[in-house]
């Protein structure tokens, strides 16, 4: 059901078929192994609970496929365990974690494009960018990202991100799976796994819009952005963050979100310290999608025990729907963009 309580983001308190678009020119730019967690296909896997380009909501959690709850909660553990409870620019963890992301997507047939960074401290990281397949009937494309790293340990003690934000990787490698299942739709998917993501914020997608060439980043109609969705528990409320930027976007959620959808969601708030802001910047409409975390967010508490994998299952399934929609529908998306930007309504 959706909460119209107006509230602001708070922090803390080789393709087969079709070739891809021309994002291809990003190749140009410059515990946590590569393997799959526990449970995971290696091939898509089209029976994961329901379609998520059916225009429903879904009625509960699938026992099998991307979506499952077990599934995500395995990849959450791998992502936030072991060598990889530090994934801070520069680590071990984060090296991991890019490579694991990386072979994600060429077990689903996603050829990986990976974009070197060297963060405002001199630590290095990347950017892993994968396009889904597309009819290419469109010049518009919809990003949908996470980052994937976390801040550096304090005092030694590791900060392990499980819900910040291999919670949002987690989900963001779930819906490369399920949309590649899916028949190609006609504007362009870019999935990217932010490198360098918490400090500075969004410098990982700052990147990736400055490197962008400017046809490119015009063509970009909406940012899907999955950042801490581990706990919907704690406050009960998923937010759907500056869903009032795009006319259609909200009218989708609307629908997806509504009164059948088991979670309350809020599409009222607007968004701050996430990676959407530098698309929001560029113009382009987003919705982040956020659940609290007050007493563990960036804190050594923040573990996979605690994340709500139901929840986080539901919530993927409706970001996953929300983008399918959005790469198919005849709305003019390129023309709200055009006209209204990013601005909260």
């Amino acid at each position: 059901m959706i909460s119209r309580v107006c509230r602001r983001h708070r922090v803390c308190n080789r393709i087969d078929a079709v070739s891809p678009r021309p994002f291809l020119v990003l190749a140009i730019l410059a515990g946590c192994a590569g393997d799959a967690p526990p449970g995971v296909p290696e091939e898509p896997s089209p029976d994961g609970g329901r379609d998520p380009g059916d225009g429903g909501d879904p009625e509960g959690t699938p026992t099998d496929g991307p979506f499952a709850p077990a599934t995500l909660a395995a990849a959450v553990t791998q992502l936030s365990t072991g060598d990889c409870a530090d994934r801070s620019p520069g680590t071990l963890g984060d090296r991991l974690s890019a490579e694991l992301v990386a072979n994600r997507f060429l077990a689903l047939g996603l050829e990986p494009l990976r974009q070197q960074l060297t963060d405002p401290a001199g630590k290095t990281t990347e950017n892993v960018i994968a396009l889904a397949r597309t009819s290419a009937t469109s010049n518009d494309a919809i990003v949908i990202g996470a980052h994937r790293d976390t801040l550096p340990a304090s005092n030694g003690t590791a900060l392990p991100g499980a819900n910040a934000n291999a919670s949002g990787t987690a989900a963001l490698l779930a819906i490369a799976e399920a949309l590649a299942a899916e028949p190609a739709p006609a504007r362009q998917i870019v999935f990217v796994s932010f490198g360098a993501g918490e400090n500075p914020v969004a410098f990982g997608a700052s990147q990736f819009i400055q490197q962008l060439p400017p046809e490119l980043l015009a063509s970009i109609v909406l940012m899907v952005d999955l950042d801490t969705i581990g706990s919907y528990s704690v406050e009960e409320t998923l937010y759907a963050l500056g869903a009032s930027t795009s006319t259609t976007g909200m009218a989708i959620l609307e629908k997806r979100g509504g009164d059948s959808f088991p979670l309350v969601v809020d599409l009222d708030s607007a968004g701050d310290d996430s990676d959407h802001e530098p698309f929001c910047a560029a113009g382009i409409p987003y919705t982040t999608f956020f659940t609290p975390d007050p007493d563990c967010y960036h804190q050594s508490c923040d573990t996979p025990d605690r994340i709500d994998s139901e929840s986080l299952s539901l919530i993927a399934q409706l970001a996953a729907g929300f983008a399918s929609e959005l790469a198919t529908t005849t709305a003019d998306l390129a023309r709200e963009r055009a006209t209204d930007g990013c601005v909260d309504r």
